[in-house]
Parts: structure tokens; C-alpha cells; sequence
């Protein structure tokens, strides 16, 4: 058992304890079982999944949503889903499933008891769990449930088989027909009772027999159907690297798409973001306006972001969302403009031109705002690049938002390099794209987006999200939408009360957490032997301490509330209280704003100067 302190591309550390049979073969060797993060065991155990092949194990597994919803019986045991676990590796996909499938029967069959004792000693896999695992050999166990008659209640409505080796190989003692039809023929008949497999680098030996298992069911009014799933990559990857397959089927023909897997894990009623599918954005283009803002329009930006820099003082850029200024690197910082409705008190009339814009284009283009019974402005970032500053993922993209618009502030000539690129969907190239002074780009937010790093001088941009989710007043970019609470807006309880009809969820009583994750992405990929699907899992949830459900937020005193619009208001004006100021006038706006003494400068040193000059500034 050991433990290897590994980061990610964008400089976040973890703790990951994994299981090795024989010599270690070096810090990217394969774990028996996955990984377990123990940064903080105390609030990971069960709540957290480290790999996508977990991931897709637990999210395509039959939760008790599927379960009581097709069950006619009042009988909770016969609501209750039944899950079969074969391989308990480190216990953490057990214990997730525990946790997040409201009265669960959990079944668990290890072969090893080496691997249950030192799921329990190094794991912390829950001993109240204990009574659900029986170490033997999985074959024998198949073997003994499909002898004789089955009872209902002895078959399952999920099976996984999460068995592979240190080689990261199937067991070649379960290679075979009786194996894979045993397990098929233990499904239960709910219509969404699933086999998963992982099939670790054996995907076309176990597909072919899953495969032949389908087509054998005997008499069955419905035959089985297979499907290859593959993980959506995010990051560039060699050939040598890990790709995430996982072998499913079920005893009848199923589609699996975005729309089904929510309405069989979330509900008819759940709420959905209303975004592109990921696969569909990247076929789509981005449209660019030339010289949508005026040089007079720029300079007002300017002033209200300069003004609201100049309040702050002192104040260090954060990097925890505490602070309205936000340090991503020492070359990159992000002035969030939403933050206490700043940009809607102090710039209605280009709010209101850049929201009736994005609307004409986006039924030019896309009707993607037509998906959704609102849309509001999310987020709007002031971004200053400076030498060495980059977005560089090239797969980076504006998770849960509709579209997105980037106006260019700086001057042509006053930085090199910072290109807006996207990645193109037929060669895997990166695009660069045309983005002069005052142009807007506004493009699909699900489309892969990056920018190059800028080799000197300053890039300001504006950059603005577009949502279903009301109009956001919190210093951050605000992960929650829909009818969900973020405790650090000032206007959640407005919010709460103008649009509870609107996102009110039905009321669902259970002892389950909800699942932290969403399917977010589907799509086909053709290869060598057989198409698969490739998945995309998206985090949603409440994973963070600051943000509850069906709970609002307190206004602390002088914090603003202002009522936000009705539905599809904020395509319309709005009055704006006597003591909000309107920026209208470049130079009264400096006059009304001019600042004494250091504090300007101080709040532009961790943003840099454009000029020189105190009397300029």
C-alpha cells in the first residue's frame, strides 16, 4: 500500500493511496482497485470517485430514482435496488454506492481476502459494510446463482465486474461464455438493470463475449444489447497512457443519451443547465462583431473596473473566490464585474445592448436560450494578461453555461502573442481567431477554447457567460444554477422568492446524498472493430460547504438586493435606484470616482499600470 503525492495541469495536489501486487513499477503505475484520495478521509470516504472507469461504474449503475419508478409494488424491499459488486478493490466504489443510492442491497463478491482486510486497515472501508461482502470465487458464485430456478429476489438490477489485474488485464480464468451468460441471465427484468465490466485492456475479448451473452438469452420476449463506452478525453494523452472502457448491456435494446440517463437517474423534474452537449459544441462556429464597443463604450469599462479596483485598496488578489479579484497566476488576474451588481448599476445601457445582442445572435445561430425558461448573465470577468499570462488547455471550456462573449479592451498593438484559439473539430488543430480592439467573439460556451500565452505587454478583455440561473451579484464564478443557493450572494433570498415556482423541484425525502456528478456528454466514435460511445461526467452537486439547497442565503446589512427581472426581463431596461451611479460620461465618471492619495496605486500593483503617470491614471 502506498501513498503518492501526485498535482494535476492546473496545480492541484492530492494524496492518493493505492494497492500494488509484486515490485511498484513507479509513480504512474496501475492500482489495484483505484486510488483513494486520503488528502481529508474524514469528508472523502464514499463521497468521492478518483478515475472515470469508477465514475461510469456508479453513474450508469440502477439507483433507487430507476428503481421506484418502474416498481408498482408498495413493498420497499421491492423498490430497493439491488447492486452486485464483483472485486472490492479499496472499497471506495462500494461505499460510494452506499451512500449515494437511497436503500440500497448491496452484494460484494472478493476472491481475496488480502484485499478485504486491507480495504478495511488502509481504506477506511465502513465495517457496518462487512456483512455485505462474501470472499469467493466469483465464477463459482455465478455458477451456484444460475443453477436450478432463480427467485426474483436473487437476481440484480446492476452487476459489476471490476476485476482486473496488476497488468491492468482481465482474469483469464473468467474469459469464457458460462461466465459472461451467467451474468447476463442474473439481471433482474427492471428495464434498466445493467451489466458493467471492466474490461481494463482485454476490451475486445470481453466485448465479443458480452456480445455472444446477449444474443443467447433464451427465452426472452427482448434480446440483449452491448455497448462500448469509452472515456471522453480532456487532456492530451499518449498512446501509452490509460484510456477509461468500460463493457455494458442490458437484457433488451436502450439508446444511452444525455435526456435518458437524467430522466432514469434524476428525474422527469430534474434540473438541467439547458448547454450544448460538449461533442455537438465543437461543430459550431464562432461568430465575431466588429468594433461592437466604441472607443467611448471602452473607456466607461475601464473606469468602472479601474474604480472598482481603486475601493479595494490594498486588498490581495485571491485565488479561494473570497475577493472580488481573483489571482489565477502571477500573470493572470480576473476583477469579477457582477459582484454586488456593480456592472448593472454602473453600466445598465451596454448591459442591456450586450444582452438584446447575444439574443439576436443566438437565434441567428444556435436557439439555445429557447431550451430554458431563463437566461441571465452569469459572470462578468475583466481579465488582464500580462508577459508569460495563458489559458492553456485547449480543451478548457465554460461548463454549464449557454454562450459565451469575449470584447477585446486593449489596443492592437499593445500586447503580442494572446491569441484566442479553438480546437477544431476535424484535424485537432487550434484556430486562432480574428479579435481586434472593441470586436466581440461570442461562441457555444461548450466549445474547447483557449488562449496563448502572451510573449509581452498587457491583454484586457471583458469576458461575459450567459446561463439558466438568475443574474449573479457573488465575487466569484458561481457554479450553482437553476433553483440551487450560493451563500455568498447577496441576492439569493430575491432570487429564491422570484423564481421558486419556476425551479421548484418536487420534494424527495431520502437518506441518500445526491450524486455529485452528471453525464454531461455522449458521443459516437467509430473505431477500428466496433463503434463505441465516448462519456463525459461534469461535477454538479453541492460539494461546497458555502452553498445549500432550498435553504436562502442571508443579506448581511448594506449588501445589495435588488429584485432581479422576471423571466427574460433582462432583455428589457430596468429602473435603477436613486443611489446607484450610472456611468454615462467617460470624464464625470472620473471626476465623481478621482481617488486621493496612494490607494489607486496600491490596488493596481497586483494588476500592473498602462501608464506611467498618476495624472494619466
Amino acid at each position: 500500500v502506498i501513498d503518492v503525492l501526485k498535482s494535476d495541469e492546473d496545480g492541484q495536489s492530492a494524496r492518493l493511496r493505492g494497492t500494488y501486487r509484486g515490485c511498484w513499477r513507479g509513480l504512474y503505475a496501475e492500482a489495484v482497485g483505484g486510488e483513494m484520495d486520503m488528502t481529508n478521509t474524514s469528508s472523502s470516504i464514499g463521497q468521492v470517485l478518483e478515475s472515470w472507469t469508477e465514475t461510469t461504474l456508479a453513474g450508469l449503475s440502477v439507483t433507487n430514482n430507476k428503481r421506484s419508478a418502474s416498481s408498482s409494488s408498495e413493498n420497499e424491499k421491492d423498490s430497493a435496488a439491488r447492486i452486485l459488486v464483483i472485486g472490492l478493490g479499496c472499497g471506495q466504489l462500494v461505499s460510494f454506492l452506499r451512500n449515494h443510492v437511497d436503500n440500497a442491497e448491496l452484494r460484494v463478491i472478493e476472491s481475496s481476502r488480502s484485499m478485504v482486510d486491507i480495504a478495511t486497515e488502509y481504506f477506511h472501508f465502513p465495517p457496518s459494510l462487512l456483512c455485505c461482502v462474501s470472499v469467493v470465487d466469483p465464477s463459482e458464485f455465478v455458477k451456484s446463482q444460475c443453477s436450478g430456478d432463480q427467485d426474483v429476489g436473487d437476481l440484480f438490477d446492476t452487476v459489476i465486474v471490476n476485476v482486473c489485474s496488476i497488468d491492468d488485464t482481465f482474469p483469464h480464468l473468467l474469459l469464457n461464455d458460462d461466465f459472461f451468460s451467467g451474468l447476463i441471465s442474473i439481471l433482474s427484468n427492471h428495464p434498466a438493470a445493467t451489466l458493467l465490466v471492466n474490461p481494463g485492456k482485454d476490451v475486445e475479448a470481453v466485448s465479443l463475449l458480452v456480445d455472444r451473452a446477449c444474443k443467447s438469452i433464451k427465452g426472452k420476449k427482448y434480446s440483449g444489447q452491448m455497448l462500448v463506452l469509452r472515456e471522453h478525453l480532456l487532456r492530451d494523452h499518449t498512446a501509452s497512457d490509460d484510456e477509461g472502457v468500460i463493457v455494458a448491456a442490458r437484457r433488451r435494446e436502450w439508446s444511452l443519451t444525455v435526456d435518458d440517463w437524467q430522466r432514469e437517474h434524476m428525474g422527469e423534474d430534474a434540473q438541467s443547465s439547458g448547454a450544448m452537449d460538449v461533442a455537438a459544441a465543437q461543430r459550431t462556429q464562432v461568430v465575431r462583431l466588429e468594433k461592437f464597443l466604441s472607443s467611448e463604450d471602452i473607456a466607461m469599462v475601464r473606469a468602472v473596473a479601474e474604480a472598482e479596483l481603486a475601493s479595494m485598496g490594498k486588498e490581495e488578489a485571491s485565488a479561494d473566490g473570497g475577493s472580488a479579484l481573483e489571482a489565477h497566476t502571477e500573470s493572470w488576474k480576473v476583477l469579477y464585474l457582477q459582484s454586488k451588481n456593480v456592472f448593472r448599476r454602473k453600466l445598465p445601457a451596454l448591459r442591456q445592448r450586450i444582452l438584446d445582442t447575444v439574443r439576436r445572435v443566438d437565434e441567428s445561430h444556435w436557439n439555445l436560450f429557447d431550451k430554458v425558461d431563463h437566461v441571465n448573465i452569469r459572470v462578468v470577468e475583466y481579465h488582464q494578461m500580462d508577459e508569460f499570462g495563458e489559458l492553456a488547455d485547449p480543451r478548457h471550456y465554460d461548463l454549464n453555461s449557454l454562450l459565451t462573449m469575449d470584447i477585446m479592451l486593449s489596443e492592437d498593438d499593445a500586447f503580442e502573442g494572446g491569441d484566442l484559439q479553438t480546437l477544431e473539430e476535424a484535424d485537432g488543430t487550434l484556430r486562432k481567431h480574428e479579435f481586434k480592439r472593441g470586436d466581440a467573439l461570442i461562441f457555444v460556451s461548450h466549445k474547447y477554447h483557449c488562449v496563448g500565452r502572451v510573449r509581452s505587454g498587457r491583454r484586457n478583455v471583458m469576458v461575459l457567460e450567459f446561463w439558466y440561473g438568475p443574474e449573479r451579484q457573488c465575487s466569484h464564478r458561481c457554479e450553482r444554477f437553476g433553483g440551487e443557493i450560493c451563500n455568498r450572494d447577496p441576492g439569493q433570498s430575491s432570487y429564491t422568492r422570484q423564481y421558486q415556482n419556476s425551479y421548484v423541484l418536487k420534494e424527495h425525502v431520502t437518506s441518500s446524498t445526491p450524486l455529485p456528478f452528471r453525464l454531461g456528454s455522449v458521443a459516437r466514435h467509430k473505431g477500428e472493430s466496433r463503434e463505441s460511445l465516448e462519456l463525459l461526467w461534469e461535477p454538479c452537486g453541492s460539494a461546497d460547504e458555502d452553498v445549500a439547497k432550498d435553504k436562502p442565503a442571508s443579506v448581511s446589512e448594506g449588501q445589495s438586493t435588488d429584485k432581479p427581472s422576471d423571466a427574460f426581463a433582462c432583455f428589457g431596461s430596468d429602473s435603477d435606484s436613486d443611489g446607484d451611479e450610472v456611468v454615462t460620461d467617460i470624464a464625470s465618471s472620473i471626476n465623481k470616482k478621482q481617488v486621493k492619495d496612494k490607494a489607486l496605486g496600491d490596488a493596481f500593483a497586483c494588476f500592473g499600470s498602462d501608464s506611467e503617470s498618476d495624472d494619466d491614471r
